[in-house]
């Protein structure tokens, strides 16, 4: 069985969705919490989406500039959405960061008292000063790169 060249095989599939978007009835355009612009024929349950139907022209026919600065208030807000996008990653980083500073805090003050650690089982588990000393070390190192101290 012989495959087709990868050149030939994408070019395939571009006409296959072209051919599809253009017998639909609906284009729908929206962009996902990661950034990631996608196109369907149905609106997606978790994002807001813009309705293309209708707004779309031939690229290469006189019209095609008129068409452009018609749909240059949805891509403004494509834009918006994706900028928002953006920030709210940015922000959720920024707290899970947060938290992971915390805790390492936290383990490394429990390890500069006295250490008696206890297993799940409520068993004691024996460190020796080096031991301790080595993971206090290891926090500080993580500390220093989570809370950037």
């Amino acid at each position: 069985m012989t495959t087709a060249p990868p050149g030939r095989l994408a070019t395939a599939l571009a006409a296959l969705l072209l051919a599809s978007a253009a017998s639909a009835d609906k284009l729908y355009r929206w962009v996902d919490e990661q950034g990631n612009v996608h196109f369907g024929d149905r609106p997606p349950g978790e994002a807001r989406a813009e309705d293309l139907s209708g707004k779309l022209a031939p690229v290469n026919s006189a019209d095609a500039t008129s068409a452009r600065s018609r749909n240059s208030s949805g891509d403004a807000s494509l834009q918006r959405d994706y900028q928002e996008n953006q920030r709210r990653q940015r922000l959720k980083q920024q707290q899970e960061s947060r938290r992971a500073c915390a805790l390492a805090r936290n383990r490394l003050r429990i390890l500069q008292g006295p250490v008696a650690l206890v297993d799940g089982n409520g068993e004691e588990i024996r460190m020796s000063e080096r031991e301790r000393q080595r993971r206090a070390k290891e926090l500080e190192r993580e500390i220093t790169r989570l809370c950037g101290q």
